[in-house]
């Protein structure tokens, strides 16, 4: 007899990979890190748990409106059905694009692309008075193959999963209008997910440089923002690690980053223990903070790190979609990457 455990995830791999073959996308965030929504332990790391906070009422945290009708029926507590509460695997996925970038605004440096960029995420819903609660925490991200344009080399970004495994990356918060029937509408308030930076207001206008911005250490390595290590020469395939110069005499390995990732989910309860729908108002912004270059002097002089700041593909979020599933309490962010497909990542 296989345990309700076992088969739970047996169901949430199948589903998952049933949604890989009809190609509904996957895989990120919120507005402010909080601690849990129940006032108990908050979403769990895989070393343990998120410390919680004092629970608040529907509406009250600070940057979230009270949900309104809008054509989505609010919660109600005592009806019937299933109820949304438990913790859930998500994937989010954004169709994103490039413009090419130049240097002093002439010589051609990075190709015009599109591509996917996806996340991860781990997710808590609680049913609160009148309307649902969540608190999100990213657990991984895939970033799309970027090249340049002379000469033509391919450049992938990728994240170590200690990055999202760390007790400093937060957690964020919002609302959800929905009701407790499948097939049910469901829509969330607006979500900014400020990932190694910080803003006094989480919608406000993106840093224009890094000396205009704070950017905590989010993942703990003593190194502004989240770290990002670059596939090269070293790790095997074709890429190469990007220039920190017009003439790549010397290269980079390693990247501190800033990141924001903003969007409102617009979906449906496909059944008690799924959700599905498409991002609205969807959008990534990044800024280079810090890097570390493959030959000595390792740490990059302001005018490397200035070249690669400007060189950074800047992501046009053209549509989106998100995908999430039950799991089990006791579920973290090793098993939401196993589910997701977004599987372990080690630096090299």
């Amino acid at each position: 007899m296989q345990s309700s455990s076992t088969l739970t995830s047996a169901r949430a791999r199948l589903a998952f990979a049933a949604c890989a073959l009809v190609s509904c996308s996957v895989e990120v965030p919120g507005s402010g890190a909080v601690g849990d929504v129940r006032g108990g332990s908050s979403l769990e790391q895989d070393g343990g748990f998120v410390p919680a906070q004092p629970p608040r009422e529907a509406g009250s945290a600070p940057g979230l409106p009270a949900l309104v009708d809008g054509g989505v029926a609010a919660l109600d507590a005592g009806a019937p059905g299933c109820p949304l509460s438990g913790r859930y695997a998500v994937m989010v996925e954004f169709d994103v694009a490039w413009v090419g970038t130049q240097f002093a605004g002439i010589l051609p440096v990075i190709s015009a692309g599109e591509g996917k960029l996806s996340f991860a995420v781990i997710g808590e819903f609680i049913e609160t008075g009148n309307s649902v609660g969540f608190e999100f925490r990213n657990c991984q991200a895939s970033v799309p193959e970027f090249i340049s344009t002379l000469p033509q080399e391919r450049y992938q970004v990728r994240f170590s999963d200690a990055v999202w495994d760390s007790p400093n990356m937060p957690n964020f918060r919002g609302q959800l209008a929905t009701c407790r029937e499948p097939g049910c509408a469901l829509r969330s308030t607006p979500i900014h997910a400020l990932i190694g930076s910080a803003l006094s207001d989480p919608a406000a206008d993106w840093p224009t440089s890094a000396t205009a911005g704070k950017w905590p250490d989010h993942d703990g390595d003593g190194r502004p923002g989240v770290n990002a290590f670059m596939l090269g020469p070293s790790t095997g395939g074709n890429t190469a690690y990007p220039p920190l110069d017009l003439l790549a005499f010397r290269r980079v390995q390693k990247l501190d980053l800033g990141m924001r990732v903003s969007l409102t989910l617009n979906g449906r309860r496909e059944s008690c223990d799924t959700i599905a729908g498409v991002i609205e108002d969807g959008a990534i912004d990044t800024r280079g903070l810090d890097c570390i270059a493959t030959s000595r002097p390792m740490a990059c002089q302001p005018s490397e790190l200035q070249f690669l700041d400007d060189n950074l593909p800047a992501w046009t979020v053209r549509q989106g979609t998100f995908r999430g599933m039950k799991v089990e309490d006791s579920d973290g962010c090793a098993r939401i990457r196993e589910l997701t497909g977004l599987g372990r990542t080690s630096t090299p």
